[in-house]
């Protein structure tokens, strides 16, 4: 299925693999075929037999070239042949043979090191395999899992900074196994030789120099502006750092009375500032598909005709203010969910310039939750009722900042059904 707007790091993590046919498309069959040989894999040799679908398992491997080319990110990009034999010795211990590894230079430390963070993220695949899966151990490592068609093959292939371990899982005559997977058939087996192989906790990955961190948008991979809701830290090498703001999200101004946007004449105390998703055009058809795109009326034109509304919450709000839920919002407890899951998100910012020891969540004037760090997020248990949310915020001299509140309304489940 589509997912929508995904980063790179989440396709690669969780096997969207519509993301990863775009990106052989985009960088053309030559150059991932190139990469493979420097990797050290040789038995995709004619590629005129190869398409889009190579991403895919369209191309065969065998299983120790796979191991060894993975062996590389390990290996700061450099590739290293497998061998067999180390040393020969005769009877009286002379060396007859010894093996003297060849180090070539496959991809740059930097590229290396990226693929293997994306790799060595749980979190990242928890959308996919959730948490707790196979590819999790103990100690750093890296993984990917693979399924051929017709669940014929499958693949479990990662590392830790020592070693690198690949599993293959299949039927020897070729013929498709029953709905075994990369993560259910191969991944285990690559569980448990992973932990067999260290039993002393192996050191983490080492960062090259060159890569940055820096906060992104989660929907557009862009710097944040103060409306993106969902953020991230993201890895980059230090001359890729995104330089423009997210343009997705913003705030505009809307009538309560209308639902329209505010307009000058609009009354201050009718207005209501609302958190908007303005979708690029090649995401509006799964926008729309799952009711997350604007109504026609309120589209990208009509928003930038629009005068009165801009990107920035008033000035008194952009250093403190809750993200969601809305003010003026309703809502209404259903008889079909059990009352503990019904929960809404509360999420607020506050800019790190305030220097804030502790914000408060304050529903009806009591102190709900509180958070020491962001990410600023919590679930509120719905509860019947008209309620009252606001922030309080207290920087390292013990001095208070108050946002301005946002007010919404519960049903009970009585009326659920009518509303």
């Amino acid at each position: 299925q589509y997912h929508g707007p995904v980063s790179l790091r989440q396709a690669l993590a969780c096997s969207y693999n519509v993301v990863a046919v775009k990106l052989l498309d985009r960088i053309g069959l030559d150059a991932l075929l190139a990469m493979a040989r420097r990797l050290g894999i040789t038995t995709l040799s004619h590629s005129e037999k190869y398409g889009l679908a190579l991403t895919l398992g369209g191309g065969e491997v065998q299983l120790l070239q796979l191991t060894a080319a993975y062996a590389a990110f390990a290996n700061s990009g450099w590739r290293v042949a497998p061998y067999c034999i180390e040393r020969i010795e005769d009877a009286e211990g002379r060396v007859l043979y010894q093996y003297t590894p060849v180090r070539q230079r496959a991809l740059g430390p930097r590229i290396a090191y990226l693929i293997t963070d994306i790799l060595a993220d749980r979190e990242a695949r928890f959308p996919a395999f959730g948490e707790g899966n196979m590819l999790e151990l103990p100690f750093p490592a890296a993984a990917k899992t693979g399924t051929t068609t017709d669940w014929r093959d499958n693949w479990t292939v990662g590392y830790s900074s020592e070693l690198a371990v690949g599993v293959w899982v299949g039927n020897a005559d070729n013929s498709p196994m029953e709905r075994v997977s990369g993560i259910s058939g191969a991944a285990p087996i690559w569980n448990a030789v992973m932990r067999s192989a260290h039993p002393v906790p192996p050191a983490g990955f080492a960062q090259p120099p060159g890569l940055v961190r820096a906060t992104v948008c989660v929907e557009s991979g862009l710097l944040p502006n103060e409306a993106c809701p969902h953020r991230r830290e993201e890895l980059f090498l230090r001359e890729n750092l995104p330089r423009a703001r997210c343009t997705m999200h913003r705030f505009l101004s809307f009538d309560v009375r209308t639902g329209e946007l505010a307009t000058k004449e609009c009354p201050p105390e009718w207005r209501v500032l609302r958190r908007v998703t303005i979708w690029p055009p090649e995401l509006l058809p799964w926008a729309e598909e799952r009711g997350l795109a604007l109504p026609e009326r309120l589209g990208q034109q009509a928003v930038e005709r629009n005068t009165f509304t801009g990107e920035q919450a008033p000035s008194e709000e952009r250093g403190l203010r809750l993200l969601a839920p809305d003010s003026h919002s309703s809502f209404a407890l259903s008889r079909e969910v059990p009352w503990e899951l019904q929960k809404l998100e509360v999420v607020a910012f506050c800019d790190p310039a305030l220097r804030v020891r502790r914000l408060v969540l304050l529903v009806d004037g009591i102190q709900e939750h509180v958070w020491l760090a962001p990410p600023y997020r919590y679930f509120w248990q719905l509860a019947p009722g008209e309620h009252l949310f606001s922030l309080q915020a207290i920087d390292e001299r013990g001095n208070s900042i108050v946002s301005a509140p946002v007010r919404i309304v519960v049903h009970p489940s009585e009326d659920s059904e009518r509303r």
